[in-house]
């Protein structure tokens, strides 16, 4: 299974060379629904179990999420070092993060429910871009076929729910770190798992 998994990794590591151009893999797969369709890709070219594949994509996020959990420690314990928080605000800071995190993941799974039950494809909901230039995407998609006019009218509502959403956790982070005395930025810097507590979210915004 070792020498498999190699094998995985390798084709895995070759074809996002070629389809995001050069862009490392566990960033590639921290999408909603990039994964997916790159293990799809992966297995068909080259020929593999699509549950093996789907497997090692698993193992590398986890393990890109640990890397990513542990650096942050790490920052967060330089900035206990030279005084800027306390070990205390430092715990709490990786306590909220991992509330956010296991948040992220509950969303992340209502969401692929709601698009199974909508019958739409989740990369048409997370499909970026600034006001009109993300309607017009949405309309190339109606024109070409790929999703209805009732399903575009479904995601636009689902886009201005999760952008609300988006907001309101900005908010609530702002006010936690208010009120426990510690500096934004030091959250907003990054969150652990490979996201940024300050940044647009899964979707630009308007």
């Amino acid at each position: 299974m070792a020498v498999q998994n190699k094998v995985i990794i390798g084709a895995v590591s070759a074809l996002t060379v070629l389809l995001i151009g050069g862009a490392s893999m566990s960033a590639f797969a921290q999408g909603h629904n990039s994964d997916g369709s790159l293990v799809d890709k992966v297995a068909s070219k080259f020929n593999l179990n699509k549950q093996d594949v789907q497997a090692v994509f698993d193992e590398e996020r986890q393990a890109h999420q640990q890397e990513q959990k542990a650096n942050k420690s790490a920052d967060l314990q330089s900035k206990v070092d030279d005084g800027t928080i306390t070990a205390d605000q430092k715990a709490a800071i990786e306590k909220k993060l991992e509330e956010m995190h296991a948040s992220r993941e509950q969303s992340k799974t209502a969401l692929e429910d709601w698009a199974k039950q909508n019958n739409i494809d989740v990369k048409y909901v997370m499909m970026g871009g600034r006001g009109g230039m993300q309607s017009s995407r949405l309309q190339k998609a109606v024109d070409s076929g790929a999703i209805t006019a009732d399903q575009k009218a479904k995601i636009e509502q689902k886009q201005q729910e999760m952008k609300a959403a988006f907001e309101a956790e900005r908010e609530s982070m702002q006010k936690w770190a208010t009120d426990n005395g510690i500096d934004e930025s030091v959250i907003m810097r990054g969150d652990g798992n490979g996201g940024k507590m300050g940044g647009r979210g899964m979707m630009d915004k308007n």
